[in-house]
Formats: C-alpha cells, sequence, structure tokens
C-alpha cells in the first residue's frame, strides 16, 4: 500500500487541497476503491479531531477507526476541529465499496475435443482469460502458461502452435483489492495428421501413375492417428 492523493471531478472539492488530511490507498480511476468493512486510513494533524458524515448524514466526531459501509457508491464529507474550535471546510470523498470479487473463465478457440480425459487442441488455437467486474472494474488480469511454449498475445491471450502438453492458470483482481477464483486449464495439442493408406483386396496392378483392378477386387482405406485419434473419415 503505498501513500497516494485522489484526484477527483473538478465539481469535487480535491483532498489534494487540504494541507492536513491525506488518504492512504491505491489510486482509483474515479473513485476510492474499498472492500466492505475494510478501514478507511484518514490520517489528521496532532490537535485536532475528525467529524465525518455518510450520504448526506449528520457529521459526527470519530474516536476510532473509519469502516466502510455495506457494498455501492457512497460520499463522505470530512471536516477537522481544532482545540480553538475552528473548523474547517468541508471535503467530500468519493468512496467505492465493492465485496464481490471479479468473475472470469478460460475460453479455448476453436473449442477443443475431449478424448478420455484429456482435452485436445490444434495448431493456432488460442486461449483467453475473459474476466469482468461490473461495480469497480477490473485493476489486474493475467493469463500465465507453466508448461509448453505458448505465445503471449496480450496478458490475458496466448496461442498454441508446437505440439505438447500446456498448463494455464489465470488471476484477476479488482480496484477494491478483492480476487478472482483461480482458474486452471490443461491441453494436449495434436500437430500430427491421421496418416491414410489405402489396402487392395483381389488383382490389381501398378503401372507408372495408372492402376488396373480386377472385378472383383475391393479396396480398404486404413487410417490410424497416435495422438488426438479419429474423429471424422470421409471418402
Amino acid at each position: 500500500m503505498f501513500l497516494s492523493k485522489l484526484t477527483v471531478p473538478c465539481f469535487w472539492i480535491l483532498l489534494t487541497c487540504s494541507n492536513f488530511l491525506q488518504l492512504r490507498g491505491q489510486a482509483p480511476t474515479d473513485w476510492f476503491w474499498v472492500q466492505p468493512g475494510s478501514e478507511i486510513p484518514l490520517t489528521l494533524l496532532d490537535q485536532t479531531e475528525l467529524e465525518l458524515a455518510w450520504d448526506g448524514g449528520a457529521l459526527r466526531t470519530i474516536t476510532g477507526p473509519v469502516l466502510a459501509p455495506q457494498k455501492g457508491l457512497h460520499w463522505l464529507a470530512v471536516v477537522q476541529r481544532d482545540r480553538a474550535g475552528r473548523v474547517s471546510e468541508p471535503q467530500f470523498l468519493a468512496i467505492g465499496v465493492d465485496g464481490d470479487p471479479p468473475e472470469g473463465r478460460l475460453v479455448v478457440l476453436p473449442e477443443p475435443v475431449m478424448v478420455g480425459s484429456v482435452l485436445w487442441v490444434g495448431p493456432t488455437t488460442e486461449v483467453e482469460w475473459q474476466v469482468q467486474d461490473p461495480l469497480s472494474g477490473i485493476a489486474m488480469a493475467q493469463l500465465s502458461s507453466a508448461e509448453g511454449s505458448a505465445q503471449t498475445i496480450s496478458p490475458t491471450r496466448m496461442r498454441l502452435d508446437q505440439a505438447g502438453s500446456y498448463s494455464f492458470s489465470a488471476t484477476a483482481s479488482d480496484r477494491a483489492g478483492n480476487l478472482a477464483a483461480p482458474a486452471t486449464l490443461t491441453l494436449q495439442l495434436d500437430a500430427t495428421p491421421p496418416l491414410t493408406t489405402c489396402q487392395w483386396r483381389g488383382p490389381h496392378h501398378q503401372d507408372g501413375a495408372n492402376l488396373y483392378i480386377g472385378p472383383e477386387t475391393q479396396a480398404e482405406l486404413v487410417v490410424s492417428d497416435t495422438e488426438s485419434g479419429i474423429g471424422e473419415t470421409q471418402y
């Protein structure tokens, strides 16, 4: 956690205008985001007391930690009073409270094929970590590969080209610090096409590019694949 100053739209009273009050935490985009019940760390000068009001309520003196309310968007009015009774101009802070973690899923395109307990894919397959957070928004999203030489397209997207096993893991957090449930995925890439041969049962003769067969000769198509197996045969 680092010291930061909130920058808010011009119609708000800027926290940076205060020479006595600072708010520590992750710098937000438009709101200062915290989790429900977490402490909002306000620092004030010696020999002063802090008064605040949530969402247009009455000001009250604070003697302990300031805790975030329930989930939602809130206004916090803050004033300081010194021993002589002088009161500062009010500072209005926009506090966003988000207790819900981001939701994400790993998407494979084209879709993999399940053979037994193994998910098989072909070359140029892409894996994407799709994540969203409707309230505070995504602060970080990362897709990583522990096995295999996946090509990184973006922090949340990878391409598979070489044969082998690939293990993926994905993480994400929102602006309030909530973590998404971990996501993992293992894929096996098959880069070898099936082997197809034709066997003739009965009289036949090969003469250069020409094949001569008898009236009773039958052809048998033999297809094999030692990796993902045969999915469909057409002839």
